[in-house]
């Protein structure tokens, strides 16, 4: 298979009340002729504190988590 050269990351924090925070990152996986790609991996890892979260794209290539890793720097690895 083609490398993958696709990797869309959003992050956003959302304020669910006054005295709670959350956060989220999503994004699409595609390949090089920008078609989706489903069932890769993605990791996502705290550089800081080495907790990582795994997130599995669906069948339109997306993914979306809520990792409590992303306060602070972050990576992201994908494979398929």
């Amino acid at each position: 298979m083609k490398a993958l050269l696709t990797l869309v990351l959003i992050a956003f924090a959302a304020h669910a009340s006054a005295q709670s925070t959350g956060a989220a990152i999503g994004g699409i996986v595609a390949d090089e002729s920008g078609a989706s790609v489903a069932d890769a991996s993605v990791t996502i890892a705290n550089a800081g504190n080495g907790r990582t979260l795994t997130l599995t794209t669906g069948a339109g290539g997306e993914y979306r988590g809520t990792p409590s890793c992303l306060r602070g720097s972050f990576t992201s690895t994908l494979s398929h």
